[in-house]
């Protein structure tokens, strides 16, 4: 979420609606940038990309129905469709896509200073009920599953227990 974290920090200044999607895990294919994020604003205008933008018309979509709250998605990327995207093969992706004033108001300032974060996702189904942010000054209040994830010092994310860990 770092390369986007600027455009969304300046879209919520302007009171503009932003979901912002970023991957979880896939099926069939090995994710080589998990740091990859897509912004989302009304009409469908997008910053970045997940997958070489081979999901992004897909999110598009999601985001069109203007959820109050974030879910998890899956979503599908069929054999030409990841041909025209330049990877190797289609699959199965799970996204969370929120509206941006749902996540922790800190969490932009946190990445556009490049700090390393943990966000954790409450699932209640695949709704998402909350977020709850971890820097490296309060990882220790988190549980056990998160602060490993942070641990490893690179961005990642798993599925706990109906909790999306993210860092």
């Amino acid at each position: 979420m770092y390369s986007i974290a600027i455009s969304v920090a300046s879209c919520l200044r302007a009171n503009t609606r932003v979901d912002v999607a970023w991957l979880i895990d896939s099926q069939n294919i090995e994710l080589a940038d998990r740091t990859e994020a897509i912004a989302i604003t009304p009409g469908g205008g997008r910053m970045g990309d997940l997958v070489s933008g081979a999901l992004d018309a897909q999110l598009v979509d999601v985001a069109s129905r203007h959820s109050a709250t974030g879910r998890f998605v899956r979503l599908r990327i069929s054999p030409v469709d990841a041909l025209i995207a330049g990877i190797a093969s289609g699959g199965e992706f799970g996204c969370v896509i929120a509206p941006a004033s749902t996540l922790p108001a800190e969490l932009w300032s946190l990445l556009v200073a490049r700090e390393p974060v943990c966000l954790v996702a409450n699932l209640e189904d695949d709704s998402v009920t909350d977020f709850v942010l971890y820097t490296e000054s309060s990882i220790d209040q988190a549980d056990s599953a998160a602060q490993a994830l942070f641990e490893r010092g690179k961005s990642d994310s798993e599925i706990v227990n109906n909790k999306i860990i993210s860092v």
